[in-house]
């Protein structure tokens, strides 16, 4: 499922690759391995972010409809399909509420590791 998303957002940024420093490289001769490793990958990487950022809140939609249709016996669409079927509201809301904010807290904390490993250099934009 976010096998798409993530190839469009790379497929966006290698697009947006400037034309102008594809020129130069070639001017210049350099190899291809210098090209992709100097002038592709640091303009894949903003979109390939905010496409795992994307993602990864897709994911969890995902493995909650899975849960829905396989229902394991400990997993939280089990329950929520369980609450819908004995037609118990306040469950399905509570459960509903309670993925939203445990798949809210992950979505930030992923956010913050990679704003981190984007200001430690490890990803250069």
């Amino acid at each position: 499922m976010t096998l798409p998303v993530l190839t469009s957002s790379v497929s966006l940024g290698i697009t947006k690759t400037d034309q102008k420093l594809l020129e130069m490289a070639h001017a210049y001769g350099l190899s291809p391995v210098k090209i992709i490793s100097n002038i592709y990958f640091p303009s894949i990487i903003p979109s390939f972010t905010s496409g795992s950022l994307a993602a990864f809140g897709l994911s969890w939609k995902v493995v909650v409809a899975a849960e829905v249709i396989s229902l394991p016996r400990y997993a939280s669409g089990s329950a929520l399909q369980t609450a819908k079927v004995h037609l118990e509201t306040a469950d399905v809301f509570s459960i509903s509420i309670c993925v939203i904010i445990f798949s809210f807290i992950c979505e930030t904390l992923f956010s913050l590791l990679i704003a981190k490993l984007l200001k430690r250099g490890k990803l250069d934009v």
